[in-house]
Order: structure tokens, then sequence, then C-alpha cells
């Protein structure tokens, strides 16, 4: 009866724990972005969306006197109808300042030239989304999620919406669906089957916390209507950056490595495999042995899928423990990271996973000329045996990550010689590089998960002084030793509701910024009275 009473009277002080850290945190954040001159994050969106809508008809610059501008995160898909690639999207960092794109451009390999199309209500700009593509209806690509990073990084927010772009007209479409589908994220996997999206995973990351994910959801192209799947057996932990790619039969789809945080200053890169498979019933998900010559410990790799064989080209490792997680979330989202602590070691080399043998090869090249540079994130995609690469991130020196905007291509069939359709423009770097930016950043160590040989100041006296009622709750209870951030992760849910009703948001996967914050300060808050 005792414990009751003092769960309740401790559950009652959650109402006025929040509304404290309510005030605190908005007052943080309006400090903040006024001291950096900048919009609310939301705003700044809006502001986009408003100078597309200005854009009545479908504008076709071809070929385009400016081709794609160095960048990186962007989605690049085949055409599933023609020998075209389609790039969306991206973001550029010069080393103070982010830049978000959601420009649409189309490279015709036949012609061998870029052509920018300008379109009506475009999505807003992203990176780190995903985008597949059908031959149904004429051919559409469809796109889901990504993020949207302020100039000054200071503000993230990561989408949930989903669009499609229909290749007969070249117009974009909003998708309204259920509430069934993904929350908002990015560095997800997506691939297609048997007339369905299905994907994997991602991550939310707002500084003061971060999540990551292994649920996986199916897409029905014909019902418009997403489903979660909770397949049988054992799932792959959460992660971001797996890559999820169909078999040539369609039968088995395969989940390929992948990258996490376990806590605010350790990475790890997985390099497991999962098989998925649909039975009459359900679906099932194992883990498999894969033997061979493995790849180098590695993030920031590209990976496609081309007849039975994984692609896996570039990547980086660092042989430095301090500053290693920055360049780790670098493969996912373009950030600054102090690289007087780096010391990087980048790849160009490519390997192949025959998805039968469940087997790793290393591929050699016949000839050395025009191969890539090493680098990490470079975009890839492959269309009848033609692999094409598209920029990527790399350190040209130990104070300063650059962003290229080269294009390559390579005959899968025959090995024979990289072929450069477009050299890196360097007159087009502007990149700042500032010894002071990065200063504060967290250092993190990375380990190799070896999973694949397994079966400040209180607010104002005169806000404390407030009377607050007093709501009887059950907030959940610590367990003893537990850290906070333990203990929010265990309990996020309760707390992301909480922060809502005191932000008075009525949509309940609402998990912008200021929720995410305003949930981290509350219960650790209320974990110190």
């Amino acid at each position: 009866m005792g414990k009751n009473k003092d769960r309740k009277k401790k559950g009652a002080a959650v109402q006025k724990t929040a509304t404290k850290a309510k005030k605190k945190t908005e007052k943080e954040f309006k400090k903040q972005i006024e001291q950096l001159g900048e919009e609310n994050i939301e705003q700044l969106i809006t502001k986009h969306v408003g100078k597309d809508n200005t854009i009545e008809a479908v504008i076709i610059e071809e070929p385009t006197q400016n081709p794609p501008s160095r960048r990186a995160n962007v989605s690049f898909t085949e055409h599933p109808l023609k020998d075209e690639l389609i790039l969306f999207g991206g973001e550029f960092f010069d080393g103070r300042t982010t830049i978000l794109f959601n420009d649409l451009y189309i490279y015709d390999i036949k012609k061998q030239h870029w052509k920018r199309i300008q379109t009506p209500q475009p999505p807003p700009p992203r990176s780190s989304h995903q985008a597949v593509s059908v031959s149904m209806r004429d051919g559409e690509l469809w796109m889901f999620g990504g993020e949207y990073t302020s100039p000054s990084q200071s503000q993230f927010y990561h989408y949930n919406d989903l669009y499609v772009l229909h290749l007969s007209t070249l117009r974009w479409e909003k998708q309204v669906t259920d509430t069934n589908g993904p929350s908002g994220r990015s560095g997800h996997r997506m691939t297609t089957t048997k007339r369905k999206l299905i994907l994997f995973g991602g991550f939310q990351d707002y500084v003061t916390t971060f999540r990551y994910f292994n649920d996986l959801y199916s897409f029905c192209l014909d019902t418009f209507q997403w489903t979660q799947l909770k397949p049988m057996g054992q799932l792959p932990t959460p992660r971001s950056a797996a890559p999820i790619v169909t078999s040539q039969d369609g039968s088995t789809l395969f989940i390929i490595g992948g990258y996490s945080k376990e806590t605010d200053d350790k990475g790890v890169v997985h390099t497991d495999v999962f098989t998925l498979t649909l039975d009459e019933i359900s679906w099932q998900c194992r883990q498999v042995k894969i033997s061979g010559n493995k790849p180098d410990l590695r993030c920031g790799s590209s990976l496609q899928c081309y007849l039975n064989t994984c692609i896996l080209f570039g990547g980086v490792t660092d042989n430095d423990i301090e500053g290693i997680g920055n360049t780790a979330s670098a493969f996912l989202k373009t950030t600054k990271f102090d690289a007087t602590k780096m010391r990087s070691a980048f790849y160009n080399d490519l390997h192949r996973f025959d998805l039968h043998k469940l087997k790793w090869y290393p591929i050699e090249i016949k000839s050395v000329e025009n191969i890539p540079s090493s680098r990490m994130n470079a975009a890839m995609v492959i269309k009848q045996g033609i692999l094409y690469l598209y920029g990527g991130l790399r350190e040209l020196d130990e104070k300063k990550q650059y962003t290229l905007d080269d294009f390559y291509s390579l005959n899968l069939n025959k090995l024979d010689t990289w072929t450069c359709l477009h050299g890196d423009n360097q007159q087009t770097d502007v990149h700042i590089y500032s010894e002071s930016s990065s200063d504060d950043d967290d250092d993190v160590n990375m380990d190799n998960n070896n999973d694949d040989d397994d079966d400040n100041s209180s607010s104002s006296s005169s806000d404390d002084d407030e009377e607050d009622e007093s709501i009887e709750i059950e907030a959940p209870d610590s367990i003893p030793n537990e850290t906070h951030d333990e203990y929010y992760n265990r309990t996020r849910e309760f707390w992301l509701s909480k922060a809502r009703k005191e932000l008075k948001i009525t949509d309940s996967t609402d998990e912008s910024v200021r929720v995410q914050h305003l949930a981290k300060q509350i219960s650790k808050l209320f974990l110190q009275s």
C-alpha cells in the first residue's frame, strides 16, 4: 500500500517536471536558433515548399548546362523501361554550412548527357532517403523518408512520407497512406519483390538522442497499403545502412551487414547476413553462415545487386580510435567532424557476394587505368550489366572532407577497365575548413560486431514557483544502477507521449526535434527528482 502511494506521489510529480522541462527546452532552442540566426526547421522546410509550388509545368533542360553539383547521400536509381538513370536530392557540406537539394536529374545512357527536370510540387529537400523503380503503370519511382538538416546542422528532421514519380509524365505525387507505415527515418534500405516495396531498418539521430530500427515493412503497389511484417525466427539487431536485396527469382530477400551505435561513444559495423523467405503462412528470417575472402572491416561502402551477385565498392576504415564514429556517421549523412584527429584508410576496391554460395570474392579489374579514387558513400547503380558510380566522400588531407562529383562506368561482364564519364570538377570546390568548427564533437570507437560467425542550468525562480496541476500517473520505474540513457531508451515511448501532450501535439507519430529533446529532458529531470 505504501509502495503504491509512493509511486503515485512520484508519478504525480511528472506533470510539474514536464512543464519545467518544456519551458527550459523551449528557451534553450529559441536561444540557440536566435544566436545562429536560423529559423525553426519546420519553417525552413515550409519555405522550400513554397518556392517549389511556383512551378506550374514540367520543364526539361536537355542536355543541361548544369549537371548535378557535388553532393552526397543522393538516391541513384535505374529507369525500369529506358536506358536512363535517375538522381534525386542529396546534401553538400562546405565546412560550415549544409545545403539540401530536391532537384531531379536523369542521365541518358545512350546520349551520354544529363537532363535537368523541374516539376510541380516535388518532395522537400532531403538526403539519406531511399528510392526504387518498378515497371508498373508505365514506370514509377518510389521514394520514402530521408532527413533534412538545417544549415548550421543544429536541427534535424526525419521524413516519413512516401512519394511516387510517374516516369511517363515526370510528375511527383505524394501518397496519402494509412497510419501503419514506418516512422520517420534515414539510412533505411528498400527493395522490391512481387509487386511490393520492402523496407528495413534505419535510424533517427537528433544530437541529444538516437535510435536504430530493425523493423520490416511491406507496401503493396496494388492496394497502396503499408503492412508491418513480423517474421518468425531471428531478426537482425537494429541498424542502418543495411542493404536489403532480392534474389533473381524473387524467392529470397537478403539483409547484409549495416551500422549502428550501442552508446553515444561506440559504433558497430555489422558483417552478418540474414535471409527472409515467405512460406504459405508467414515470413521466415534466419541468419546464415558466410564464407570466402571477406572485405576488410569498413563502413560507407556502396552495394548493389546484379543477377544473383551483390557488388560492393569502396568504403573507409579508421585506424585511430579518436573521431572514428564521426566518419562512420558520415556515410549515412554528411556531417562535421574533427579531421585533425582522423587517420582514415579509404578504399576503391571491388568485391562480390554470391547469393547462392553465400561466399565473398575479390574482383580484379584487368586494367589499372581510370580507376576511381578511394572514397566512401559513393552513389552506385547497375543497369544492364553496367555499373555506374557517382561521387562520394573522401579526405584530400587531414583537414578536409571532400565531396566528389566524378562519374564512372564499368562493364561487369568484361571487368576490363573503368570508363570515366565525367571527371571531378575541382573548380566547383567551395569547401571551407574551420579548425574550431568541431571542437565539441564527441570521439567515438568503432567495433567489429563479429556477428557473422554466430548461428545545464535550471529554469528561472519564477518558473519554479509556478503552480502546476498534478496528474496521477505511474511513470516507469528505473532499475538499480541504470544510467539515464539506458532508462530513456527503455521507456522512450512513454516520455515521447508525455512530451507530445505538453506541446499539444495530436499526431501520435510526431518525433520531431523538439519532441525528442523535451522527452529526454523530462525523463532526466524525473530521475533526478
